[in-house]
């Protein structure tokens, strides 16, 4: 953010994306189902066996709803439900709507369990991240993974994201500080972050210690053939 003026401040409209989480095909969901026969509604509620206490991807799995391809889920006694395209409020109505054949005063709570970004390249901490935010800038989401190493091109922050069976990408210029209007500043979970390395490792690799000890002995070598 290098051009911002030093003695003063300002504001830049943006218009960041919805806080509105849309369901896809392969996100990870699970059902917390209430009504005032417990019993009867756990029946529709996920229950692995795994330790409730300890949280891991295994558990997280086996205690969600997989969305297939179709964009549906199959629950027990429902059948398939499709919910892509529907955002979670949206998703908790429509089931709510589907078990009141079965449960009375239904309530119905959906959280997405694989909201994740992945970070690779010039950072400190490359590596997939869990998020609870839908709407968070890239600067946020590259904090997670330590920040960019001094050998990072704050310049062109690679965005990747999967747009049904399309892959699309964007560039961030982290030193210019309209980059904050550039739509994809704001990450949704899936995106794939990649910052590239700059031209000055590339010097400083070719210039390391250990090629230029390479480089003096070659020369040596070179000098001792030609006079013996």
């Amino acid at each position: 953010m290098q051009n911002v003026e030093k003695s003063s401040t300002g504001s830049i409209p943006v218009k960041a994306p919805s806080v509105e989480y849309v369901l896809r095909p392969g996100d990870l969901v699970s059902l917390d189902i209430k009504s005032p026969d417990p019993a009867l509604a756990d029946f529709f509620n996920l229950r692995s066996s795994v330790n409730p206490t300890s949280i891991t991807e295994q558990s997280v799995y086996l205690n969600s709803y997989l969305i297939d391809d179709s964009g549906s889920i199959d629950i027990p006694e429902l059948g398939v439900i499709s919910l892509t395209g529907l955002t979670v409020q949206q998703a908790e109505g429509l089931l709510e709507k589907e078990l009141s054949n079965f449960l009375k005063s239904v309530f119905v709570m959906i959280k997405v369990t694989n909201l994740q970004v992945s970070i690779f390249g010039e950072v400190a901490k490359p590596g997939t991240f869990t998020v609870t935010n839908n709407a968070m800038s890239v600067v946020k989401a590259l904090s997670l993974a330590g920040d960019i190493t001094d050998y990072g091109n704050r310049k062109r922050i690679l965005i990747i994201r999967r747009n049904g069976d399309a892959m699309e990408y964007g560039i961030v210029d982290l030193t210019n500080i309209d980059s904050i209007k550039n739509p994809w500043y704001w990450i949704r979970p899936g995106d794939e972050i990649y910052v590239e390395p700059t031209r000055l490792k590339s010097v400083e690799l070719n210039t390391s210690p250990a090629r230029t000890a390479l480089l003096v002995l070659t020369n040596a070598l070179v000098i001792f053939r030609l006079f013996n």
